[in-house]
């Protein structure tokens, strides 16, 4: 049964507009937009126009034209018989039509506009990064009761109904009227709010921390998700019975999006949460990640995506909607928001050449940063949730000196940074070296990341590879080496690129002597940390799989993990919780270890998977030197080596579900 639901924004005696969908208003469904604009008693002068602005980047498909014949047509008013509905102009930055998604399954978004009166009117249709917006300009003038009429609807596969984003989300839609008196110009704005839901239940996740100690009280979550990846509230559940014998689960709440457990294990081993399910009579598909439950002491290992954006720079939802997401959602340990620091300031934005949203600390060219800094102080609570300030430097921004050579770059401050770090066309960090040069006397390091893509010199669009030939060893000792644009571990790994240039893979750069840890991240635009939710607007993020960082660390602060990050005690995985442990001579991940030439070497292998592992590789040098296909949840292996020369070895796991993982290197000097 169609439903419809009817909002009414009232411009007093201009007028009112009425809002209605008709369809539905969840992820994925297909609904009808319609705003129906009633003139008010006093008219719609000629010169006069309505706009809706629909605004956030990512959130709504491009606009076109119902007829994509009228854009061909031209005004001509010596015409006999001519009507401006014809007159379509697109002012847009981005193809009206691309054709990004499989089976053109998210195409644009046709629009239709209807005037009650058989008069003179013009459509301006623009579609750019941060706002889609229609405007009708009245070339007559309206009276009171006339009818202007904007549809955004789409016809695909012989249905009607505009196919929703996937995204669970708030869009907002500003209608603007704008009228001419006395030669001057008056504007009215309204918000429209129309709320997309998530779909149905479709799976849920079970997170639960990767090593606990005996007897010892722990928390673990469970969350549930439709299928495209959106969190559901729920009120209660049902129908779940937990199989584990030696468990024992203390309590239960609800906050938020989540069921949240107090629980405790009996004895040591590995334990992954087994639950008999019938929930609202289907069997849903759940995740679940290991548990290490030991007496011994260990360091503990904590989750953290630590690369994401929000609406200050190129992201989706608000700062709060991110770090919110990051903790409540995705229960991550530790988090950072590196928004695009050439974005931060309106002098940014101008750079970019886009429409700015009216963000009150844009207001006289104010810089974002302080809020950054703000937010990420509000959202740190040691033992808890950590969060680390960051930024993305924009080596590959086209406004940048040497049209934007060198790659993009994360920065980590342990403490604050002067605000002028924000004025990112300044020329006191627009290279690699003077970036190095400025925070070289502060507590911080650079990650970069995608550096695989091609080089300016290689390809025009896609050139965001970093430039590596300046290296400071002090402050870039992290590489990622994958997200969801993909993996850049070497030329024809898994999850490749959209493109990939000729060097700057992570093997080349270890093989050059960069003695880089490996991290993992998600990149995400639609402000999700961790999340697997798949970015259908972005098509350079090709995969739904989040990256996440495995950071082993004494406690959960934010000066633990940030050491932690220094020393390159660390590991990437491809968005599962797989537990990692690797020692060359009881030396650990990130370390360095001396030997005589010829000395043996005692390499320890363990790993414990959220699926079946398929492949353990141990890659030495960047070539494979021991290959195992066990099959199996649960891995445990000592390898004898000698040592000859200089190395550095890698552990690498694959998972039957195709999830990767990769340790930090070991690096073997011979004397």
């Amino acid at each position: 049964m169609e439903k419809k639901e009817e909002q009414i924004i009232d411009f007093n005696e201009y007028g009112k507009i009425h809002f209605v969908y008709k369809g539905s208003n969840v992820a994925g469904k297909r609904s009808k937009l319609e705003f129906t604009s009633i003139i008010g008693e006093k008219g719609l002068p000629k010169g006069s126009s309505l706009k809706i602005l629909i605004f956030g980047r990512n959130k709504w498909p491009m606009l076109q034209s119902d007829d994509p014949a009228k854009e061909m047509c031209k005004y001509n008013p010596d015409k006999e018989n001519y009507v401006l509905e014809n007159n379509i102009i697109y002012e847009s930055k981005f193809p009206v039509n691309e054709g990004f998604f499989e089976n053109n399954e998210y195409p644009s978004c046709f629009v239709d506009v209807k005037i009650k009166k058989n008069i003179l009117y013009q459509t301006i249709i623009s579609n750019r990064m941060q706002v889609r917006e229609v405007e009708v300009k009245i070339l007559e003038d309206l009276y009171c009761g006339d009818i202007i009429k904007i549809t955004f609807f789409n016809k695909i596969k012989g249905e009607v109904g505009l196919k929703l984003p996937i995204a669970a989300q708030d869009i907002q839609f500003n209608a603007q009227l704008c009228f001419v008196k006395d030669q001057k110009n008056y504007k009215f704005l309204r918000k429209i709010i129309f709320k997309i839901l998530p779909d149905t239940p479709f799976k849920y996740k079970i997170i639960c921390p990767s090593i606990v100690k005996v007897n010892e009280k722990f928390k673990f979550c469970i969350t549930f998700f439709d299928k495209f990846g959106n969190p559901i509230r729920m009120e209660k559940i049902q129908g779940i019975k937990f199989l584990n014998e030696d468990i024992s689960i203390k309590s239960k709440k609800i906050y938020k999006y989540s069921f949240i457990f107090e629980a405790s294990l009996k004895k040591e081993g590995i334990y992954r949460l087994t639950i008999a399910n019938n929930f609202l009579n289907s069997i849903l598909v759940s995740e679940c990640n290991p548990i290490f439950c030991t007496n011994n002491k260990r360091s503990n290992l904590y989750w953290a995506d630590l690369h994401g954006h929000s609406y200050l720079s190129d992201g989706m939802e608000s700062p709060d909607f991110y770090y919110d997401y990051a903790k409540n959602v995705e229960h991550l340990d530790c988090s950072a928001l590196t928004d695009h620091c050439s974005m931060l300031t309106r002098q940014g934005r101008l750079c970019w050449k886009e429409p700015l949203i009216p963000y009150s600390f844009w207001k006289n060219n104010i810089s974002a940063w302080p809020k950054i800094k703000n937010l990420t102080d509000k959202y740190n609570e040691p033992g808890s949730f950590v969060t680390l300030l960051g930024l993305e430097w924009d080596g590959s921004a086209k406004f940048q000196e040497d049209d934007g050579k060198y790659g993009d770059r994360n920065i980590y401050f342990l403490n604050e940074i002067e605000d002028d770090f924000l004025c990112k066309t300044s020329t006191r960090f627009n290279t690699p070296e003077k970036l190095c040069n400025f925070i070289k006397n502060t507590d911080a390091f650079i990650i970069p990341h995608h550096t695989s893509y091609p080089e300016p010199e290689e390809d025009t669009y896609f050139s965001w590879g970093a430039d590596l030939s300046y290296i400071d060893n002090n402050k870039q000792f992290l590489i990622e080496v994958y997200s969801k644009h993909g993996s850049s571990e070497y030329k024809d790994c898994e999850f490749p690129l959209v493109k990939t240039g000729s060097k700057n893979f992570v093997v080349n750069c270890l093989k050059m002597g960069h003695k880089f840890g490996f991290v993992g991240g998600s990149d995400t635009h639609a402000s999700r940390p961790g999340s697997n939710f798949r970015e259908e607007f972005t098509p350079v993020l090709k995969y739904a799989k989040s990256g996440l960082t495995a950071i082993f660390s004494d406690n959960l602060s934010r000066s633990s993990v940030f050491n932690s990050l220094k020393r390159k005690m660390c590991y990437a995985t491809s968005g599962e919780r797989i537990i990692l442990f690797f020692n060359i001579n009881s030396k650990g991940i990130g370390d360095e270890l001396k030997v005589q030439k010829g000395e043996k070497l005692e390499i320890k292998i363990e790993a414990y998977g959220t699926e079946k592992i398929e492949e353990v590789s141990l890659i030495k040098n960047g070539d494979c030197v021991f290959l195992d296909k066990p099959n199996k949840l649960d891995y445990i292996k000592k390898i004898n080596a000698q040592v000859m020369e200089n190395s550095f070895y890698y552990l690498k796991v694959k998972q039957v579900n195709g999830s990767l993982a990769w340790s930090s290197p070991i690096w073997v000097e011979v004397s």
